[in-house]
């Protein structure tokens, strides 16, 4: 048999191993999908009216104007409430997104010249709640902007402030509303159609390092059955069965990638771009999940080992890289130090690629870090399994 033969049949029988562990195929099959579809989710209901609730306190015909603000408002649907307790009870269990507060004696501080505070309850741990904070934050703000006009205006003519307001309103009915027009700067928008884009990119470089990672522990435990000892006492070279090992665990990366790509391509509607950059994304990413399984493997000397250490380490990877949230999000010295992993680099092209509309050229830089990171990385990883498999 030749060396490429009986490396293709190592790969055979690791991949055999790997598809007969239901729990492992779980985690790899079912588990981004749904990842997907709740991060994909969440990101989506937060486009839309949010559903807002109101208690008036004060009860005048200023907290009155402030409400019609902002049932106005394009993004808000406002709900009013009775009294505190419901209003906290409703944002607990997510009836709306948040409860607005309109305190007694809102109107005479404002007509003393004095800051009225709104209070907001809300769940921060929702990202729906802070895209709804935003659009009340935004409607506040411009109802502020009035009355300080209202005011000034009233101090200056003597005039009766409901007066001013009256008269500022049919003025306002006669003026041109000013157009702004916005223009997006690149190849492309920041919009990629669906909600489940970002996620669906996210979860393909964190599962497929992850998965990669864990299938690990079919190594150790091919070592530890003797499976690999059997294949040496055969006409198998070593280097034939580091390359069987090495080329399951690329098949795999490869696999949990294409299973991504499908799954959000037809249960997402997520558009990814050019196929020859998505292409290039995905194989120079599993060259590098691949080389980092291999040698999670080669080092570890139980099948629970690689599990300890690869979900930890690929979690901590795709926190700092930008696979579990934008790292546009985070401090400038964050983003950088999340660039030693190849996360952040993978998740730069995937972003290119998918929002940006870019190609190859586009992200060449991306393409050629992680392929350097992936034979950097291969090299040890060879190295380690060699005196791994020599071992056994």
């Amino acid at each position: 048999m030749s060396a490429v033969g009986a490396a293709r049949a190592v790969a055979r029988v690791e991949l055999a191993r790997i598809v007969r562990d239901r729990t492992g195929m779980a985690f790899i099959v079912v588990l981004p999908v749904l990842v997907i579809i709740v991060i994909g989710s969440s990101i989506g209901s937060v486009s839309g009216s949010a559903r807002i609730g109101v208690l008036d306190l004060d009860r005048t015909t200023a907290s009155s104007v402030l409400i019609d603000d902002l049932d106005t408002s394009d993004h808000l649907e406002v709900v009013l409430v009775d009294d505190l307790e419901s209003l906290t009870v409703d944002v607990r269990l997510d009836r709306i997104r948040l409860g607005v507060v309109i305190p007694a004696g809102h109107a005479d501080r404002l007509a003393a010249g004095t800051t009225s505070e709104i209070e907001l309850v809300l769940d921060p741990s929702r990202a729906t709640a802070a895209a709804a904070r935003n659009s009340v934050a935004g409607v506040v703000d411009r109802h502020a902007a009035v009355v300080a006009a209202t005011a000034f205006a009233a101090d200056l003519t003597g005039a009766d402030p409901d007066t001013v307001t009256r008269a500022a309103g049919e003025i306002a009915a006669d003026v041109a509303p000013v157009r702004v027009e916005t223009e997006d700067v690149g190849t492309g928008g920041i919009d990629a159609g669906s909600p489940f884009s970002y996620p669906a990119a996210a979860n393909l470089v964190l599962f497929t390092f992850i998965n990669t990672l864990a299938v690990g522990g079919a190594l150790v435990e091919s070592r530890r059955l003797g499976v690999t000892r059997r294949m040496l006492a055969g006409p198998v070279s070593p280097s034939a069965v580091i390359g069987g090992y090495a080329a399951s665990r690329f098949l795999v990366a490869i696999g949990q990638g294409l299973l991504v790509i499908v799954a959000g391509a037809l249960l997402f509607d997520v558009e990814w771009g050019s196929p020859v950059a998505v292409a290039l994304l995905v194989i120079t990413f599993s060259i590098v999940a691949a080389a980092v399984g291999v040698l999670v493997g080669a080092v570890a000397r139980t099948p629970e080992q690689t599990q300890s250490i690869g979900i930890p380490v690929g979690i901590a990877m795709g926190m700092l890289g930008g696979a579990l949230w934008p790292l546009q999000f985070v401090p400038d010295w964050l983003r950088q130090l999340g660039h030693i992993t190849p996360h952040a680099w993978a998740m730069d092209g995937w972003v290119t690629v998918v929002f940006e509309n870019g190609g190859v050229r586009d992200i060449a830089v991306e393409l050629a870090v992680l392929t350097i990171y992936g034979l950097v990385v291969a090299a040890f990883a060879v190295a380690g399994l060699r005196r791994a498999v020599t071992r056994a």
